[in-house]
Order: C-alpha cells, then sequence, then structure tokens
C-alpha cells in the first residue's frame, strides 16, 4: 500500500533500533521491524501520514509533498504514549502528537492530493491524538504474548520527544526507488 511517513528524528531512530534488537535476542519468537523475519517489510521506523495512495504517481505525491513543505517548515513532535502488543503479535509504539501542526499538515497534504480524508491516517482508537510506530512482530504463544506485554509495560518506557522533520512517499514499487524525502526544516 502506497503510503507518505514521517521518519523519526536520528538519535530516537537509533536508540528504537538498539532497544528492539536487543529485545529480539532476548526474547523469543519476537522480530524487529527491520528484520525479514518479521514480514513487516524492513521499513524504517515511521509514522503513518497518509495511506491508500496507489493510484497516485510518484510525481503527483512529490509535487503535493513540496508545496505543503513549504507552508509546514517545523518538525512534527510526538510523545510517547506505550507499548500495544496485538493479539496477532503486532507490537506498536503508540505516540501522541503534540500540537494541531500534525492534523493540520495531514488535512493540508491531503487537499492537495484531492484525494479523501479517508486516506488520513486517524489516531488510534479512543485516543484524540494517538498514532504508533509499528515495531515488530512477535509469534509466540498467547501466554508467551501475555509475560512479553507485561515485560514491556514494566520494564521498557520510554520518554521524551520523538521529532520528525523527514517526510517521504514510501511507494512500495519492487522496480523503482521511493522519490527524494525532504525535510521539514
Amino acid at each position: 500500500m502506497p503510503y507518505i511517513r514521517l521518519l523519526l528524528d536520528n538519535h530516537t531512530d537509533t536508540f528504537l533500533t538498539e532497544l528492539l534488537y536487543k529485545l529480539q535476542n532476548e526474547v523469543d519468537d519476537f522480530y524487529c521491524q527491520l528484520d525479514p523475519q518479521a514480514y513487516l517489510g524492513c521499513h524504517p521506523y515511521h509514522i503513518t501520514f497518509i495511506g491508500g495512495l496507489g493510484k497516485y504517481s510518484d510525481e503527483q505525491v512529490q509535487k503535493a509533498i513540496e508545496e505543503c513543505v513549504q507552508k509546514h517548515k517545523n518538525s512534527l513532535q510526538f510523545n510517547c504514549s506505550n507499548w500495544h502488543l496485538s493479539y496477532k503479535g503486532s507490537l506498536k509504539l503508540e505516540v501522541n502528537s503534540i500540537g494541531p501542526e500534525f492534523k493540520e499538515f495531514q488535512e493540508d497534504l491531503a487537499k492537495a492530493l484531492g484525494c479523501s480524508t479517508k486516506k488520513i491516517w486517524h489516531p488510534a482508537r479512543g485516543t484524540e491524538n494517538g498514532y504508533h510506530i509499528t515495531c515488530g512482530t512477535f509469534l509466540g504463544t498467547s501466554q508467551e504474548r501475555e509475560k512479553l506485554n507485561n515485560y514491556l509495560q514494566e520494564h521498557l518506557q520510554l520518554k521524551g520527544l520523538i521529532n520528525c522533520s523527514i517526510i517521504e512517499f514510501e511507494n512500495d514499487s519492487s522496480t523503482r526507488r521511493n522519490p527524494d524525502s525532504i525535510q521539514l526544516i
């Protein structure tokens, strides 16, 4: 599914990568997002911005992003909320956007693309501004999953701000590379 994503700042990306590889080495049947065994595409850690863009060309999306970046020249900030390990084994780090900039940028970009607001990535259920970073896959039993979930909540609490200052289009093509990433600041 082609989509627009925000990449994490280098500090957060490095920290999360090291943390999740450590978890992978300590927990059987857990694979971080960057490992092919997670079956998540080995995409960089990111926050999805707008999804379902299969009918748009790389050029259309890139032009809309460039237009909107001129208006929204600030990095977007998030606070870590908590870990969520789904019953299917998807590990996500839930994050909350800070301020109205994230939603305003999403709406402006959807308008620039002329796409439905249904394509805008919405907050997690039950939250006003909660989004997530997909971190990995756990393939263990439900009993082991509960143990892992408890461990995450007790031992892997993340604090501090996450800055996203790079936006890019993931075209999901195996034959052409993604358009260049764009700095927000």
